[in-house]
């Protein structure tokens, strides 16, 4: 019927970026919905523990290898 299609490759900086760029909108909302400070150092003190989490979310699940696969 259909013909089987290539998965779709994404390179690993691009899914990276994007996914560090969800976590940066993400902090950016949350501390003006608590209305936190303006100031950088309040912002890198909330991101970080983000970040990190990021990054060992990505080791863990070897989203390197494939970073749009369902299974991850």
């Amino acid at each position: 019927m259909g013909e089987a299609t290539a998965p779709r490759r994404v390179p690993v900086w691009a899914a990276a970026l994007a996914d560090l760029a969800v976590v940066v909108l993400f902090v950016a909302i949350g501390r003006r919905t608590h209305h936190e400070d303006s100031g950088a150092d309040g912002f890198v003190r909330v991101f970080w523990p983000f970040a990190v989490g990021l990054a060992v979310g990505w080791l863990a699940s070897g989203l390197a290898a494939a970073p749009l696969a369902w299974g991850r």
